[in-house]
């Protein structure tokens, strides 16, 4: 997204979150003006580093020591003034990374609302979204249960927010159902017969009535269809295959199975108790800034909170 984008390249935001968006976009800019800063910075003293490696190379050729008198071999000592750059070189681009990985961490909640809002806008291009597609959806900076004061409350809104960050990963990862795993196979052995189903063909006069040599043979120079063959291995020991299969799936552990419906009920429920308690956490660290107080954003924020927007569908 261009970093010169303004409130009304966002048509489907409402009017009530100009003052967070032009407040968000003065920051993305501060986090770009800094990186850009930080890279000249490094510049600055690449070159320095390069005039002074020249300078002392300069001086051993005309004689002088370089900075190494214990040294006899201009050629040694020209060594060593390369050794030394490139060392003070690699010093100086880490530096510059570790300042760029500062900064990335601390601009990543803003660029990530920045992203979603570009990604939004597209969608809202291409779908024929309506112009209230959002409202606003700010909360109070009420303290969360347990909490005492606001850092607390920040504190017990990020706790709980990663608790349920790993209950979603865990459903994520939980295992599907014996049945739906048995359902699955079934239509895919079903699928792969599909493909090499046979059938007799009592006019055939070739002494092939099943047509059996097709699947087999290269026919104009064509590679045979392994598809259809392997449909035909299936179809030949359909009930075989199922049974093994079957009871492969009865051996496995599947300890906290699910059904796609409970996953997907659970998933959803989840993510709409975290995104609540986002929006309760970016509301206190608002409040915090509006004391004067800078309380830097979780790098994975939810964009709909930093905004503070949720669909109106």
């Amino acid at each position: 997204m261009d970093i010169y984008a303004t409130f009304a390249d966002f048509p489907f935001l409402p009017p009530g979150c100009r003052p967070k968006f032009e407040e968000l976009t003065a920051r993305w800019r501060d986090y770009f003006g800094a990186r850009k800063a930080s890279q000249a910075s490094c510049g600055v003293q690449i070159d320095a580093i390069n005039s002074r490696e020249v300078a002392r190379i300069n001086n051993i050729n005309r004689g002088g020591d370089g900075g190494f008198p214990d040294i006899r071999s201009p050629e040694e000592r020209i060594g060593l003034v390369r050794k030394e750059a490139d060392r003070e070189r690699r010093q100086a681009i880490e530096r510059n990374r570790t300042n760029e990985d500062r900064l990335d961490l601390e601009g990543a909640p803003i660029t990530g609302a920045f992203q979603w809002l570009a990604d939004a806008k597209y969608e809202w291009t291409r779908a024929g979204r309506p112009t209230g597609w959002f409202r606003q959806a700010s909360v109070e900076p009420t303290l969360p249960s347990g909490a005492s004061s606001r850092d607390g409350g920040i504190t017990t809104c990020r706790k709980q927010i990663a608790e349920l960050t790993a209950r979603y990963d865990a459903v994520m990862r939980a295992p599907e159902t014996a049945d739906e795993l048995k359902q699955q196979i079934d239509a895919s052995i079903e699928g792969a017969i599909s493909q090499g189903r046979v059938s007799i063909n009592a006019i055939r006069r070739d002494g092939d009535p099943a047509r059996l040599a097709s699947y087999v043979s290269h026919i104009g120079g064509q590679a045979p269809n392994v598809s259809a063959m392997f449909g035909l291995l299936v179809w030949g020991m359909r009930d075989q295959l199922r049974e093994k299969l079957h009871a492969l799936v009865d051996a496995t552990d599947l300890t906290g199975a699910m059904t796609d419906t409970s996953r997907a009920k659970e998933l959803g429920r989840i993510a709409r108790e975290r995104l609540t308690l986002e929006r309760l956490e970016e509301a206190l660290i608002c409040a915090a800034e509006l004391d004067g107080v800078s309380i830097a954003r979780r790098p994975d924020a939810d964009p709909r909170a930093i905004l503070e927007i949720e669909e109106t569908e």
